[in-house]
């Protein structure tokens, strides 16, 4: 009888290790793009995370005439989040033939403050440009981003 309570007892702690489950976390976020080369972006939120903190993963994969797009992967990172993860947008931002990956978060509650990071790809790699915290809810983050990189140049 003890062996069976043991037993049960293991399994069931065992098991609330596997999957926990928190209030406050929702599914993932995903937002999906597609680059002139074929090669698909994919911006998504963390499991399990609150959707006004966390992190956000950029995953790049390798162009494939395959129905998912996300057989091969390329290249990756995890970027911290404090906002909900609103847009993506490809854009030539420091106008050089390449198309950089914009995220745009949104805070959460008073203000409304938007984050913006910008990142490059190339050669099948991702690398973050810059990112620019607590901007204007109504403030272009493209004229902002430019400006930024800009200045960044006349720094060096």
């Amino acid at each position: 009888m003890h062996n069976i309570t043991f037993i049960i007892t293991l399994l069931a702690t065992s098991m609330s290790f596997v999957n926990p489950v928190f209030a406050d976390s929702h599914p993932p976020l995903s937002l999906e793009a597609q680059l002139p080369q074929g090669q698909t972006l994919v911006v998504e939120t963390g499991a399990g995370e609150a959707q006004s903190i966390g992190s956000y993963s950029v995953r790049l994969y390798h162009a494939t005439q395959d129905k998912n797009k996300r057989t091969f992967f390329a290249s990756g990172l995890i970027a911290e989040r404090a906002g909900t993860l609103g847009a993506i947008e490809l854009i030539d931002l420091n106008e050089n033939g390449q198309l950089e990956l914009i995220v745009i978060t949104r805070s959460v509650g008073t203000g409304n403050y938007i984050n913006v990071a910008a990142y490059a790809i190339a050669q099948d790699r991702i690398r973050e440009l810059l990112t620019l915290n607590d901007l204007a809810p109504d403030q272009d983050v493209i004229t902002s981003l430019k400006h930024a990189l800009l200045a960044n140049k006349t720094d060096e």
